[in-house]
């Protein structure tokens, strides 16, 4: 139960022979004939797991459970046992709101004699109507779903800053000086000068390639672009770079 929190939302599996079968493969819930329910934890402890779920939920699922005394059918079985799998994580969710909320914070200066930063929770407004327009594109029941995704990819296009151009050129500059002189960057190709340069110069940039291609490559790129311009904005800002695994961040940090 330690690798368990609260809101975890988790699938509890029946086990046709009982306990000891956790391995077998008509005891995982991804078997065609699995008897499951979806169930969200509310409590942890030493030994045991406190779940909520739909009224009706587990006695649709399983029968009557073992330990409710309240009911005196005889069906109760006292050998039911379950798996439980976690589906979803709240931790991951909880670190992606927070890391959001700092990356969409920019610093706001306040008064010399006070001499600290007030960081203050802001959005892009063009970021912000992608997330809005597109999410329910296709929603007849969104509220945007007659979006102009063509205006609105001409938006996003734009260079976010007026020196971004100018600073992505100069980042381009050092990365190709560095391969001629056996620095730190590799050699790039042009696709991924390209990539590189509109990441650098617009305000969203989608990259995609099979295995192989260098993409993580081309992302320690960026991530080091945007240092670059981000010390040109002020000495307080930051740079986040995440993934979908720690395994992913591990090899872009790596790189």
């Amino acid at each position: 139960n330690s690798q368990f929190s609260d809101n975890d939302v988790i699938i509890l599996t029946k086990q046709p022979r009982g306990s000891g079968d956790i391995f077998d493969a008509a005891s995982v819930p991804t078997d065609r004939d699995a008897i499951k329910c979806e169930a969200r934890v509310i409590g942890t402890g030493p030994r045991y797991i406190d779940v909520a779920m739909p009224k009706g939920a587990f006695e649709a699922a399983f029968g009557p459970a073992p330990n409710d005394y309240n009911n005196n059918s005889k069906e109760n079985n006292r050998q039911l046992r379950l798996r439980a799998d976690r589906f979803f994580s709240n931790v991951p969710y909880n670190r992606m709101v927070s890391a959001i909320s700092q990356i969409t914070a920019l610093p706001e200066r306040m008064s010399d004699e006070k001499e600290k930063t007030a960081m203050v929770k802001r959005l892009d407004p063009a970021l912000r109507e992608v997330v809005i327009s597109t999410y329910g594109h296709s929603n007849p029941d969104y509220p945007a779903p007659d979006a102009d995704l063509q205006a609105l990819a001409k938006k996003i296009a734009k260079p976010p800053f007026k020196s971004s151009t100018q600073l992505a050129n100069e980042v381009l500059r050092y990365i190709q000086a560095s391969h001629m002189n056996r620095g730190t960057f590799p050699p790039f190709n042009p696709p991924q000068l390209t990539s590189i340069a509109a990441a650098l110069s617009r305000r969203f940039t989608m990259i995609q390639g099979p295995p192989g291609t260098g993409k993580t490559t081309v992302a320690a790129a960026i991530g080091f672009g945007f240092v670059h311009q981000s010390r040109q904005l002020s000495p307080h800002a930051r740079v986040l770079a995440c993934a979908f695994s720690n395994v992913g961040a591990d090899q872009l940090a790596l790189s």
